[in-house]
């Protein structure tokens, strides 16, 4: 009994030692990985960010805080803004995207046209987001998630 308990703790004393020296090199290794995937997305996301005005930023700062996005959140909803604006917004473009804001608003709510939609924002004296907000608001969207729709869709598009 007495040898066979020496030859289970040899054994597992043995085994603890292999184990133990194999896997933080293995754990290392993934982190490094891991650490070289963030970088590249992290510079790119710097890099985007940085093409922002200073508006954008403090918009954009404000959705990753409130909406707790990943980095990778962070990064395709900077490339999205990026498709969307190669280079600053022209006058003519406003028309645009409001009518891109009002297709998606109609998109969300369901069987409203988009002539409803424009006229219904366009009758509110306050700023376009909140009168979409209230819009939202009105067909039964919760008030939290109303508000950060349309901050990201503007955002985005405006």
């Amino acid at each position: 009994m007495n040898k066979k308990f020496l030859k289970c703790g040899t054994l597992f004393l043995i085994s603890c030692s292999i184990l133990g020296s194999t896997i933080p090199a293995v754990t290392v290794f993934s982190d490094e990985v891991t650490i070289t995937y963030n970088s590249e997305n992290n510079s790119e996301k710097n890099e985007l960010y940085n093409q922002l005005s200073a508006e954008k930023k403090g918009q954009f700062d404000e959705l990753v805080s409130n909406l707790n996005l990943s980095e990778q959140e962070q990064l395709d909803l900077l490339q999205q803004y990026k498709e969307e604006h190669p280079r600053r917004a022209k006058r003519g473009i406003k028309s645009a995207i409001i009518k891109k804001v009002a297709r998606f608003l109609a998109a969300k709510v369901g069987q409203k046209s988009v002539v409803e939609i424009t006229d219904y924002l366009f009758e509110w004296q306050d700023n376009l987001e909140a009168g979409a907000e209230n819009y939202l608001v009105q067909y039964g969207w919760d008030r939290n998630i109303a508000h950060w729709t349309i901050k990201t869709v503007s955002f985005i598009f405006l």
